[in-house]
């Protein structure tokens, strides 16, 4: 089985639609990206933590989530929107660096190890 989709909430979604409308205002991606329904959660781990408690899932924090925006060209948009609420927009990419995130994501779909198993992705 694949990776196991994740999705965030509705408002986290809205915020990083409205930062990829700003690219597009500002021109600097073109009109018409679709937004992908799964989102990365990404998480903070400290090494102190991590040393202290082998259970990850328990000392890991979410701190936000991934989007991407793609179309049919091969066009790509990243971007990172806190988990706090209200949710505010951290980073967008585009570009070379947003579809080297896409391609590895893509990549570590494909695996025969991830095939094989069940895996949630969770970025660190």
């Amino acid at each position: 089985m694949p990776i196991i989709p994740t999705s965030s909430s509705t408002e986290r979604k809205r915020e990083f639609e409205r930062g990829l409308a700003h690219l597009v205002r500002l021109g600097r991606v073109s009109a018409g990206l679709e937004v992908e329904a799964q989102a990365q959660p990404i998480y903070l781990l400290s090494t102190q933590d991590a040393a202290k408690q082998p259970d990850l899932n328990q000392v890991g924090k979410l701190v936000a989530w991934r989007y991407f925006a793609t179309n049919a060209k091969g066009d790509v948009v990243a971007g990172e929107v806190s988990a706090s609420l209200p949710p505010t927009l951290s980073n967008l990419r585009y570009g070379a660096p947003a579809k080297k995130i896409l391609e590895a994501t893509k990549a570590l779909d494909e695996l025969p190890q991830v095939q094989a198993g069940s895996f949630y992705l969770r970025v660190l």
